[in-house]
């Protein structure tokens, strides 16, 4: 993981890092179509594909069903039919801006929509300092700004950071930019995975083995050796359900 490899690579130059999750809310309902299209001819996708791609996302309806109601049909004019084999492409190109930049020293990675900004310095105070030109670039506007221009808002209270320090007995200052402040915390999730600010880990290995320890408990139940499940039932159970998550 790249996120991974920054911060270990600061620690050993001596350095402290700190990485800023982001959280777009309703990603795919949000975003612009037309916005879609330049993205793709500024990348050189051939003009016929997004000719295509306009066509397929014309003209979209839908209606709202619940209980008893059904609302009237009415258009869909943003966003990317999630769901599609191809949402999850279409996402990325969308927002590749967020993982272009010219700042020195602040790496950004992530996938479809979820983002990590790492700031690396010799001082929280200059990551930090880093950090928010990521978010309020006086010149580009940062990413406040392709919030803003791609009806993309983030969910500031779900925007998490994290100080990375091997030794810190604590999570750290928070982030203060010019709308929020984001405090500093132990850990968070990102793809998936629990981060921790030390990268030891812990937290992950505990809910692993708790997920773990959950599902056997729950094969244990239906693998009775008189009422239960075949083994050659369970085996295949067990290979294509457990083993898969």
């Amino acid at each position: 993981m790249q996120l991974v490899t920054t911060v270990r690579d600061a620690w050993r130059d001596g350095l402290k890092a700190s990485t800023l999750f982001l959280d777009v809310k309703a990603a795919f309902p949000s975003a612009s179509p037309e916005q879609l299209f330049h993205d793709m001819r500024e990348m050189g996708i051939p003009e016929d594909l997004v000719d295509w791609y306009r066509r397929k996302m014309d003209g979209r309806t839908t209606v709202l069903l619940f209980d008893n109601y059904q609302s009237e049909t009415f258009v869909l004019r943003r966003g990317i039919n999630q769901g599609d084999a191809d949402s999850g492409d279409l996402y990325i190109i969308y927002n590749s801006p967020l993982l272009k930049h010219e700042i020195v020293r602040v790496t950004s990675s992530g996938f479809i929509d979820d983002v990590g900004v790492t700031a690396v310095g010799k001082t929280f105070r200059r990551t930090h300092q880093l950090l928010r030109r990521y978010m309020e670039d006086k010149r580009t506007g940062g990413a406040l700004r392709w919030s803003t221009t791609r009806h993309s808002a983030f969910e500031m209270h779900k925007l998490a950071l994290l100080n990375h320090d091997p030794t810190g007995n604590d999570e750290g200052p928070p982030l203060r930019l010019s709308n929020q402040t984001i405090p500093a915390s132990n850990s968070t999730k990102y793809l998936g995975l629990i981060i921790d600010r030390r990268l030891r880990w812990k937290e992950q290995t505990a809910r692993a083995l708790a997920k773990g320890t959950t599902w056997l408990n729950l094969f244990r139940r239906i693998a009775k050796p008189t009422q239960g499940v075949a083994f050659r039932y369970m085996k295949q159970l067990y290979l294509s359900v457990l083993v898969l998550n």
